[in-house]
């Protein structure tokens, strides 16, 4: 008789933990892609860089002037930022999710305080 109770129970534990993995396992793979520079972002910056040293670097025999060279770097520099931008709104994603469950259970003490309260004055009320 318990085991009939018991095993949909179990059963249902299971599959939840077993979604709760798979959604874990997405959530870090998104992570780690956005915000570890071994995966696109870096490649991505560097595909730009590249493409902008192509289209606005001459080909001159006496070589690169300091004005070319700083464009490069400072073009570099520039699309850096949107990136760190991305990573820092990835990251910002469980921050929110703990500050909202901190507000969530601060509001059910507040609940609580004032159903406590509110009983006392009821029960005073009837007397």
């Amino acid at each position: 008789a318990e085991r009939r109770i018991i095993e949909p129970r179990f059963e249902a534990v299971l599959q939840h933990a077993e979604r709760s993995r798979m959604k874990e396992a997405a959530y870090n793979t998104v992570t780690v892609f956005f915000t570890d520079y071994l995966y696109l972002p870096i490649w991505l910056q560097r595909m730009l860089s590249r493409q902008f040293a192509l289209i606005n670097t001459p080909h001159h025999p006496a070589g690169i002037s300091p004005n070319l060279l700083a464009s490069n770097f400072l073009f570099d520099r520039s699309i850096q930022y949107p990136q760190v931008a991305v990573q820092r709104l990835v990251l910002f994603s469980p921050h929110w999710e703990r500050m909202d469950s901190h507000c969530q259970r601060c509001l059910e003490v507040v609940v609580a305080f004032e159903a406590a309260s509110s009983a006392a004055a009821a029960a005073a009320a009837s007397a």
